[in-house]
């Protein structure tokens, strides 16, 4: 018989096996190219495997192959490869495709592999077998980011945080993956902050956090395969020890308000463990479990109020739980916690509002001409009023520096904002004007307290966000609107107003500084009469000649 199997299937030491199972690889893939398979190496790696076994073994021929005889396979391929249950369920896919074809060309009369489970076998450090190195564990970590259908880039970053690992242990003392410890990664951490990246500088904080989890994660795949025990948990550590942690975190990562409120309803949440019963305090992480969470919800929706006696709204609620849930995913994904307890918090649904009117052009008109344009502080307001009306938030305005007012070039430039990004927002006419009057007066307020705050108050000081939020309410009802105007609304009512005279969506989403279009699209809020106007002007039916029908 004529040897037509492909030279890429065969391998050295191919003809010193016996001729049946020669004969039974040629005819296989002779069959198998004619079904056109979508994965020929998986099945050539399955042949060289069980053939490997089979030679140790002293067993030539596959009708002689037993259930016991595949389980004590799968344990070889195991201890000799050093496989995952992934790999091994993979082979066990091939070899049940290659005995229904070997059963179709009469070669076996039954499939040995129809029925064979997968033996997922507990993996114990033995003293004779050779340890995991890092290349062979990285190298099946990043085979199995590939199965999972992860990008080429992903890949790489999973790469190149394990090579800021191997840099560390190059200067730490070289240890296998089996014998790390949490202290390596506390050390790793330390190491991050000083470890030049590409371009010979330390690496920015975002990526040291971003490095760290990549490297867990790894550690985390290496203990589920059994390739390596799991680390110790770190869930003895004190509760207030875990959220430092945790607010710590959250300031390299989140914007500076998320992270200041998250701080503030963590704290409510210590709060209230505090003033449970003396039996039932939580003074260590590993005693939350879904009783406290339970009562604690239990306790926000029955007795809990603000500090001022006012019962909590639903939005106050919904804003302390989702603070906690991150805190417990914190704390998951750290080893404090040995189950994540996120499942256990239930946040309600809150119901739609209808959305309140804004204030029409003319309204907002009026709204700019209530402060007073004989006093100083009337000019200030006055300039705070219409950069706020030029899309910027309360939190960029009242944190403006002089230096960032660009009053040649009609704009101001904004530092950090939400998500730590910067971006300029162009100033109308009447902003430009009345930001130069202000900063002509601006020097009777200044007496060298904060030189670089744009606008201050009468003590010359920096405006707070309760300030500024009082004096538009008094300008509000000075001008005598119909509604109650936030500081917050005027970003929605620049955006709607920008929208109701034809502006982009594109151009509203960068002046309002959103990431996402999603975002920009809950700022709009059309006005009754334009919608009456478009309806008419658009739907067909408007448009038909109906006074010429006669009526019978």
């Amino acid at each position: 018989m004529a040897d037509t199997t492909p030279p890429d299937y065969t391998w050295p030491g191919f003809e010193a096996l016996p001729p049946p199972l020669q004969d039974a690889h040629r005819r296989f893939f002779q069959a198998l190219a004619q079904r056109r398979p979508l994965t020929l190496r998986e099945y050539r790696r399955a042949f060289r495997v069980l053939y490997a076994f089979l030679q140790e073994q002293g067993i030539g021929d596959l009708t002689t192959l037993t259930a016991q005889d595949l389980e004590a396979f799968q344990h070889w391929a195991y201890r000799s490869y050093h496989w995952a249950p992934g790999n091994m369920a993979a082979c066990l896919r091939a070899l049940r495709r290659i005995g229904d074809i070997l059963t179709t060309l009469g070669l076996l009369v039954t499939n040995p592999f129809g029925q064979v489970p997968l033996v997922t076998p507990q993996v114990q450090p033995s003293a004779t077998a050779q340890p995991l190195s890092w290349f062979r564990a990285t190298h099946r970590f990043l085979r199995w980011l590939n199965t999972q259908r992860a990008t080429p880039s992903t890949i790489g970053a999973y790469l190149q945080a394990v090579r800021h690992f191997q840099a560390y242990l190059a200067i730490a003392g070289s240890c296998r993956p089996s014998e790390l410890t949490a202290t390596h990664l506390v050390q790793f951490r330390l190491f991050l902050t000083q470890h030049p990246g590409r371009v010979r500088r330390p690496l920015s904080p975002v990526m040291q956090r971003v490095t760290v989890e990549r490297l867990e994660r790894f550690l985390r795949w290496l203990a589920q395969e059994g390739l390596r025990p799991p680390m110790e948990p770190k869930h003895t550590a004190r509760l207030n020890t875990v959220l430092s942690e945790f607010l710590a975190f959250g300031r390299m990562r989140r914007a500076r308000e998320t992270s200041q409120q998250y701080a503030r309803h963590l704290r409510y949440f210590q709060a209230w463990l505090a003033q449970r019963p003396k039996g039932q305090r939580v003074r260590d992480i590993d005693l939350l479990n879904r009783e406290v969470l339970a009562d604690y919800q239990r306790w926000l929706n029955t007795e809990a109020i603000r500090a001022s006696g006012v019962p909590l709204t639903q939005s106050d609620k919904e804003s302390r739980l989702y603070a906690l849930k991150a805190f417990l995913h914190f704390a998951h994904r750290k080893g404090y916690l040995p189950q994540d307890l996120r499942r256990f918090i239930v946040v309600p649904r809150r119901m739609h509002k209808v959305p309140k009117r804004l204030p029409s052009a003319e309204e907002m008109a009026q709204l700019l001409e209530a402060p007073s344009e004989s006093t100083t502080l009337g000019i200030r307001d006055r300039a705070m009023l219409e950069l706020a009306y030029s899309g910027l938030r309360s939190a960029e305005l009242l944190a403006l520096k002089v230096t960032d007012v660009q009053l040649e070039e009609n704009r101001v430039f904004i530092r950090q904002a939400k998500g730590d990004k910067d971006r300029v927002v162009p100033m109308t006419s009447a902003a430009r004007y009345w930001l130069g009057r202000w900063l002509q007066r601006r020097s009777e307020f200044w007496k060298g307290t904060d030189p670089e705050t744009c606008f201050l108050s009468k003590h010359a000081r920096p405006l707070t966000r309760r300030h500024f939020a009082v004096t538009l309410r008094r300008h509000a009802k000075r001008a005598r609107l119909p509604m109650a105007v936030a500081p917050h609304d005027l970003r929605r009512i620049t955006a709607t107003h920008l929208a109701e005279r034809g502006a982009p969506l594109r151009l509203i989403q960068a002046l309002l500084g959103h990431t996402s279009l999603k975002v920009t699209t809950r700022y709009l809020r059309l006005s009754d009469e334009r919608i009456k106007r478009e309806y008419t002007k658009s739907h067909p039916s408007n448009r038909r000649d109906h006074h010429r029908v006669a009526v019978a």
